[in-house]
């Protein structure tokens, strides 16, 4: 309840903040290290909040994303979705710069590793992405 309760706080800030109509993306990692999250129905209220929070400020593209990223109609979809056996959150990233979303929101535990990784250096891929000149 606590996480729950401080995600909502941060969605209100970030809505606060970000107030323009401009495109974006909400993706929502679909992998299996997520499975947990998704059986106490934590992404599911958090998905939703975040989602309603942002209608307002403009198109909201939604994705869920594990090998690659799926564009959803709607957050219904998401249950729909096989949950994967990687996370890979630059490709993910790619999809909504490619589809030119300018803001893009990230529901995920934050663990990006293909199949057979012994480490979790490959979310360093991620932030280095993050970190260059392709992301404002």
């Amino acid at each position: 309840m606590v996480r729950l309760i401080r995600s909502i706080i941060f969605v209100l800030l970030c809505v606060v903040v970000c107030r323009a109509a401009v495109p974006q993306a909400l993706l929502i990692d679909r992998s299996g290290s997520m499975k947990p999250y998704y059986q106490d129905g934590f992404i599911r209220k958090v998905s939703l909040v975040l989602f309603q929070a942002l209608q307002p400020s403009g198109e909201v593209s939604i994705y869920a994303f594990g090998d690659n990223a799926l564009p959803l109609k709607n957050l219904e979809q998401l249950d729909s979705v096989p949950f994967s056996s990687s996370t890979l959150i630059d490709k993910a990233l790619d999809r909504a710069a490619k589809d030119k979303r300018s803001i893009i929101w990230i529901i995920t535990d934050n663990i990006e590793d293909p199949p057979g990784s012994s480490d979790v250096g490959d979310t360093e891929l991620f932030y280095k992405k993050l970190r260059s000149g392709a992301v404002d």
